[in-house]
């Protein structure tokens, strides 16, 4: 009597693939899926509110810079608050001291200003 060391044939078929988008991708989409609903929220909703969505969109912001920095570098920050404050500071000097210019080019400008200060702080950590 022989010993019968192999399974039966089973029939295997392959899973059916699934679509998944890149993940550059679906992040853009949700960015701007998201941008679509705080706009929509801006629109209906009155002044307290938002100041409130709006509080929640630079706290986000700040915490989404720290996540990258930390969460997927591993590197420590020790200047990640103060060049979000240059940059606030910046928006809310050029806001009242220059209300000509538009909201825009004030974040604008700000955005540079704590670039700047983020650009030459790190050209003294480098060295």
């Amino acid at each position: 009597m022989s010993v019968r060391t192999s399974l039966p044939r089973a029939t295997v078929t392959a899973p059916e693939k699934q679509r998944v988008l890149p993940p550059l991708v679906r992040h853009v989409l949700f960015a701007l899926a998201a941008f679509a609903v705080v706009v929509v929220l801006t629109l209906v909703t009155d002044e307290f509110t938002n100041l409130r969505i709006a509080t929640i969109g630079y706290y986000l912001i700040a915490v989404a810079g720290l996540t990258l920095l930390t969460g997927l570098t591993g590197q420590v920050s020790l200047g990640h608050g103060a060049f979000m404050f240059i940059g606030a500071y910046t928006v809310a000097l050029l806001v009242n001291k220059v209300p000509s210019f538009p909201l825009w080019a004030d974040l604008l400008l700000a955005s540079a200003a704590g670039g700047l200060a983020g650009l030459l702080a790190g050209a003294a950590a480098a060295r």
